[in-house]
């Protein structure tokens, strides 16, 4: 993290892909002086979450998660959970997150409290990406080199606390002013997007009732989902990440050929998750392609080059709260808030997802899980559920560790899957407040 803060402003004027177009109607006072305008500091910080939510830690986490398999080179070998802290970054997160809060910074000076509001959410957001993954991190002291030259890995809680007081004053500073059209997320109510990552950290920390809380306050209809645009899909400029990693840079080098998300998807899988209610043909053929033993990703749809990937589906939050209910044993809002997901995958992909009754859940019910209670069924098909809505998020890897892995996916070598992402070398080597080297299956702390 110490190399990071001096190549913040370079990076808020030339990223990846060009994002002009991603920031509307953003007030600037040209009488500022600034290291760059709030414009650009803000279309950067978006432009780089949109590629770390769907880059390289996403697919790493979801191949973890078997949604995925590596088979050649590389990647064989991580599906093997073969990997060093040599592989990970914090720059793809420090540096939005920095460049974010600058802008918070520089709006809030000039009064323009809806974009520093904004712009606290794409901090929150980073900040909480890291600590999802990796546990203890930098946030208090995090990009501040020269008073910090060393910063401080706060406590995973603690961490998390931080967040939380950062998503609240973004949405004070949100509902106090006039957020800014950020028109490319589709719906894009950004108050609600700072309730639905509260709900999803508070859901990390097992905090069910504030999650629940929240996410009644969140992103509900599907409308009003944020979306990542990939419109034209060409290449360094608005390409679907996951079809440049698998059919422009790295073909070949990952596929399905033993996702467990296929398997449960194909209606002529042994481990369908189909029944009586549910049809998930549709929702296959939208993801993969292939046969048993032979699934690879479909880049005709899903993945297709210009393909929008979900930034944060409204799904999620009901299905927050749905486990959140559950895990409170009231099943009666848990069951609810499925069915409304189920609603949602029949208007986004045809099939048959009628609505589940209490009683399909008991044993011998159609959703029934052999060897547990029906209140046990019931969240299993919850947590199922959202393995198979949020593909290829973070999101995924975060749920298998913090169920302590509740679907029960076979390890692929061992008998442990991967518990963490490993501190990044250059943050090991280069902060005498970095911690000794934790194994890659180690809990972070809140999943003790």
């Amino acid at each position: 993290m110490k190399k990071i803060f001096q190549i913040i402003l370079a990076f808020a004027l030339v990223t990846t892909w060009s994002c002009k177009s991603y920031v509307d109607d953003i007030n600037i006072d040209p009488n500022i002086a600034a290291d760059a305008p709030i414009s650009a500091l803000l279309n950067s910080a978006i432009t780089a979450t949109i590629l770390n939510q769907e880059g390289e830690d996403a697919r790493l986490g979801c191949l973890w998660s078997q949604q995925f398999t590596g088979v050649d080179r590389q990647y064989s070998s991580l599906n093997e959970y073969t990997v060093s802290n040599g592989s990970f970054t914090w720059n793809k997160y420090y540096i939005p997150a920095e460049n974010a809060k600058r802008a918070a910074q520089k709006s809030a000076a000039i009064g323009d409290r809806g974009t520093a509001g904004l712009a606290k959410v794409l901090v929150a957001l980073n900040y909480g990406t890291v600590v999802a993954g990796w546990g203890n991190a930098p946030i208090a002291q995090a990009n501040n080199v020269l008073d910090f030259p060393n910063p401080v890995f706060d406590d995973q809680a603690n961490a998390y606390a931080m967040i939380q007081t950062m998503l609240s004053d973004a949405i004070t500073d949100m509902e106090a002013g006039v957020v800014p059209a950020i028109t490319k997320f589709g719906g894009a109510n950004w108050i609600q997007l700072a309730h639905s990552l509260k709900a999803r950290y508070y859901l990390h920390t097992k905090n069910y009732a504030q999650a629940i809380t929240e996410g009644q306050l969140g992103i509900l209809d599907p409308a009003e989902s944020f979306v990542s645009p990939h419109t034209t899909g060409t290449q360094q400029i608005d390409m679907n990440v996951y079809y440049d990693f698998g059919k422009v840079n790295r073909e070949g080098y990952m596929d399905a050929s033993a996702s467990h998300l296929a398997a449960i998807l194909d209606p002529l899988n042994p481990l369908t998750r189909n029944d009586a209610k549910t049809d998930e043909s549709a929702r296959f053929a939208s993801l993969f392609v292939g046969a048993i033993g032979e699934y690879d990703l479909n880049y005709d749809d899903y993945f297709a080059a210009n393909a929008s990937m979900p930034f944060f589906d409204a799904r999620e939050t009901h299905l927050i709260i749905a486990e959140s209910a559950s895990r409170l044993t009231d099943d009666v809002t848990a069951l609810q808030f499925l069915n409304n997901v189920r609603g949602v995958n029949l208007a986004v992909f045809g099939g048959k997802y009628d609505a589940y009754d209490a009683t399909d859940f008991d044993v011998g019910g159609m959703a029934a899980v052999a060897g547990k209670t029906a209140a046990e069924s019931l969240r299993y098909n919850i947590v199922e559920e959202k393995y198979c809505t949020l593909v290829g998020q973070h999101e995924v890897f975060n749920d298998i560790k913090r169920t302590k892995n509740e679907l029960g996916l076979v390890p692929v070598t061992g008998s442990q899957l991967p518990a963490r992402f490993l501190v990044p070398v250059v943050e090991q080597n280069s902060n005498s407040n970095a911690p000794a080297p934790v194994g890659l299956f180690v809990p972070t702390p809140v999943n003790n």
